[in-house]
């Protein structure tokens, strides 16, 4: 999935992408994975940080960027994986002291067993749709 290097970097590095310039490219590598027969299903980015009460850093980022794919996907009548919805609610049932990281990341961004094991059954449940 794409989308938290872009926004990590972006805040972290001064690299990444900005909003203007990140729906063209995800428009880009939809158009060529499809010409190449592909079946693409899109995901909103995760977290950057697990706090579940909106103060990690570049949550306002995470949702702007997250309802442009939300919006892309349903345009382009495309498969959806919404993993930011996902995470945040399994942080909120799962993270009662509201912790920055170590429920579903290592470090906010890089995902432990548990962080994995989300993405693989939010991906598996649509990928079982697909027809």
């Amino acid at each position: 999935y794409i989308g938290v290097n872009d926004i990590w970097h972006k805040s972290m590095m001064g690299t990444g992408t900005d909003y203007d310039k990140f729906g063209k490219f995800y428009q880009a590598i939809v158009d060529k994975m499809k010409a190449s027969g592909i079946q693409v299903i899109v995901c909103t980015p995760a977290v950057i940080g697990e706090r579940h009460d909106g103060t990690n850093p570049q949550d306002g980022e995470l949702n702007h960027y997250s309802n442009w794919i939300r919006k892309y996907a349903a345009d382009n009548h495309l498969p959806l994986v919404d993993l930011r919805s996902a995470f945040l609610n399994y942080s909120k049932a799962n993270n009662p002291n509201n912790q920055d990281s170590r429920i579903l990341t290592y470090d906010r961004v890089h995902l432990n067993d548990a962080g994995n094991k989300l993405v693989a059954e939010q991906m598996w449940e649509k990928i079982k749709t697909i027809k």
